[in-house]
């Protein structure tokens, strides 16, 4: 199954046909058959529809949820793909709040977007000690050699 959402109308639809395509293969097949422009597409491939646990949610190039096993969580539950298309405004309950969030999410990510940019020569020991050991504990850093063929 995949769950349809477009605006406030909700169904969950056959996806037997999309079952073992990778996400790539995935994507491109909801867009031909839904033949909407601007969808939002979550989805799954053969890692979370055989419940592996390191599987993904994958949403755009880069861009998903790699943690926790949330594939194998979709793959369990037979769900492929969640599908959104809207053409409504959002309304913000509280956007005061929801901007403190955002700046407070931004602030803590910004060190490590800057140190991604030059993955693995420069950064990779700082990522996997920051990751491995927390904040300004250098003592036990870690060295990557990088081998080039």
């Amino acid at each position: 199954m995949y769950l349809f959402i477009k605006n406030d109308h909700i169904e969950l639809l056959d996806a037997s046909h999309l079952w073992g395509n990778d996400v790539l293969e995935t994507k491109q097949m909801l867009k031909d058959e839904l033949k909407l422009n601007k969808i939002q597409i979550l989805c799954i491939g053969p890692a979370g529809e055989n419940k592996v646990f390191a599987s993904s949610i994958e949403h755009t190039m880069g861009s998903g949820a790699h943690r926790a096993a949330v594939g194998s969580v979709m793959g369990h539950k037979k769900l492929k793909a969640i599908v959104v298309h809207g053409t409504n405004d959002i309304h913000v309950a509280k956007p005061t709040e929801l901007k403190k969030t955002c700046d407070h999410i931004l602030s803590m990510t910004g060190p490590i977007k800057q140190n991604w940019n030059n993955w693995p020569e420069e950064n990779g020991p700082w990522l996997f000690n920051e990751a491995m050991h927390g904040k300004k504990n250098m003592s036990k850093m870690v060295t990557f050699h990088t081998l080039r063929i």
